[in-house]
């Protein structure tokens, strides 16, 4: 990757945990794509209105900013239901099965256009 990878906590404190497999993450897909230039991630707690501190369980924003050549992939992924309780790991698979998607999506669509010159 040209630029550093960006990782962001909104809402909650930083978790080496989730940074271990955010890397993990992206490391795949940079195996996948090895152009990559660059990635930011944030993390962005929905606090509840019961005005508890506890951050555990609560549901999770997940961004994903994909930057490769000629183009940038970005996935904004949204709790479907914001007053269940969910895992921060789960929310990060589901965010990143995205992004994987996209990029595929993005690069067979790029090799199509180079195959028939309407690049």
């Amino acid at each position: 990757m040209q630029i550093p990878l960006q990782i962001t906590f909104r809402g909650l404190d930083r978790s080496e945990a989730v940074e271990a497999k955010i890397r993990d993450k992206v490391a795949k897909l940079e195996q996948m794509y090895e152009r990559i230039i660059s990635c930011r991630v944030v993390i962005d707690v929905l606090h509840k209105s019961s005005g508890s501190m506890q951050r555990v369980g609560e549901p999770f924003h997940v961004g994903i900013e994909l930057a490769i050549p000629g183009s940038t992939i970005v996935v904004k992924r949204v709790p479907k239901d914001p007053k269940v309780s969910e895992d921060i790991l789960a929310a990060l698979k589901e965010a990143f099965t995205n992004v994987e998607r996209q990029l595929k999506e993005t690069l067979s669509r790029q090799r199509d256009e180079l195959k028939t010159g309407t690049l």
